[in-house]
């Protein structure tokens, strides 16, 4: 509301000095040299020439900050729809990544265990959990198991992290409505259980960015 408001300050005061630069010139010559209507031409030649001296620069000036006014929309307006065709394609992989994952999760076992029951070995709280000996083992064995989980994971992982690059607002709620929909598609317990299960696997040594889970404590 304070920015409208400033907004609105400023549009009043530009309007006041375009009318002061526009007044004055002819109020100073009204001054010096009398408001009467003269029958000389070559008094109205004068005051051509005075005026064309005096307005001529100003209307320049003003023509260019027209033309750096419209550059500076045309760019605003280039930029809004380059980040909402990104964002929007952002989305749209988000959605196939986590489609594609939830499918994996539940994809039939023919032999072995099912992901979802390993990954609940990765549902704890702490970064001293993860660094368990037999955790960190049965992190890699599931790395090597189920890398097109792990793969599929780090894809949305770096969409999130694509989103904190940029430190604005429709970036930052494209990345808070991207964990939400994770978090309806997986759950929180799984989306934790996969982060958690990335970081053991390399006792924090990937150089990622983790959204849920234990490594949340750091931040």
């Amino acid at each position: 509301m304070s920015g409208v408001r400033l907004e609105g300050k400023m549009l009043t005061g530009v309007r006041i000095l375009l009318c002061l630069l526009l007044l004055v010139p002819i109020g100073a010559y009204v001054s010096i040299f009398g408001f009467s209507i003269s029958a000389d031409h070559a008094r109205w030649g004068e005051m051509g020439s005075a005026m064309s001296g005096i307005y001529g620069p100003i209307l320049t000036v003003l023509t260019l900050a027209v033309l750096v006014v419209q550059v500076r929309m045309q760019s605003e307006s280039n930029k809004h729809v380059y980040d909402q065709a990104h964002l929007q394609l952002a989305q749209a992989d988000l959605t196939f990544y986590l489609c594609r994952l939830e499918a994996q999760l539940n994809a039939p076992v023919v032999s072995g265990v099912a992901p979802v029951v390993i990954l609940r070995w990765f549902m704890v709280g702490t970064l001293d959990e993860l660094r368990n000996f037999h955790l960190r083992a049965l992190a890699v064995d599931f790395n090597r198991r189920h890398s097109t989980i792990i793969a599929t994971w780090q894809a949305v992982l770096s969409i999130y992290r694509g989103r904190l690059v940029v430190n604005e607002e429709p970036y930052k709620q494209h990345l808070t409505s991207g964990k939400l929909k994770a978090i309806s598609i997986l759950s929180y317990e799984i989306c934790a259980a996969l982060d958690n299960c990335l970081w053991s696997s390399s006792e924090g040594q990937l150089d990622a960015s983790y959204f849920f889970g234990a490594m949340q404590q750091r931040t």
